[in-house]
């Protein structure tokens, strides 16, 4: 637990001599940069909780296979090619980026549901499975590049 200590940023391999996290809880406080590498070497982390920080971007989370839980609610992120880059956390089940700019854009839902295909709950609401089908729908047969938004 490590919140609420105004840690302004997150260099790189922050952690690495805590190897067996299982969870980290950097809410509540002044966080604006994760720096690539960061959270290198916590290969159990599961659960990992940035809310209520100042987050504006995102860097590539890096090896964290065993992350099921994402919490990113009450920062900044406005734009959701940010969040695209948490396309390589294969086992996240849970992301929450409610209280973010980006949460309020038409697309924010579907785009995380089609690129992060792992997910089973965005926001405290399980995605069902008529609303995949729905974002298949909207996305029709489009490569997982080049999806409404993105820019690549």
């Amino acid at each position: 637990q490590l919140g609420g200590n105004e840690i302004v940023r997150l260099p790189a391999r922050a952690f690495a001599a805590q190897r067996r996290l299982r969870e980290l809880s950097l809410e509540r406080n002044r966080i604006r940069v994760l720096e690539a590498e960061c959270f290198a070497g916590l290969e159990k982390l599961a659960e990992l909780r940035l809310d209520e920080n100042q987050l504006r971007s995102l860097e590539p989370p890096g090896r964290l296979p065993a992350l099921e839980v994402l919490s990113l609610s009450a920062n900044r992120i406005t734009d959701v090619q940010e969040l695209e880059k948490l396309v390589s956390l294969d086992g996240l089940l849970r992301l929450s980026a409610a209280g973010n700019p980006v949460a309020r854009k038409q697309l924010y839902r579907p785009t995380l549901i089609k690129r992060l295909s792992s997910l089973e709950v965005v926001d405290g609401r399980p995605i069902t499975p008529e609303e995949r089908e729905r974002v298949e729908l909207v996305f029709g047969g489009e490569a997982r590049t080049g999806l409404p938004g993105s820019s690549v």
